[in-house]
């Protein structure tokens, strides 16, 4: 059984998971993660989310020349 509290806005997802926009979307698109639209906003599944943020990795960033 999930409740409300499994469901976060698409727009707050990046910044609940440290993971680009794209990336999130991308799942989303491939059906990773669960979505539901009531009205005119997206919801995502909390729980697809973590397991996918879990299962995809993180790209290392360069370093700046000083």
């Amino acid at each position: 059984m999930t409740t409300s509290q499994d469901w976060v806005m698409a727009k707050d997802a990046p910044e609940l998971l440290a993971r680009p926009k794209s990336t999130i979307y991308k799942w989303v698109e491939s059906g990773q993660v669960r979505t539901f639209r009531p009205l005119h906003e997206k919801w995502l599944f909390i729980p697809d989310l973590r397991r996918m943020d879990r299962a995809t990795p993180r790209r290392r960033r360069a370093k700046q020349a000083a």
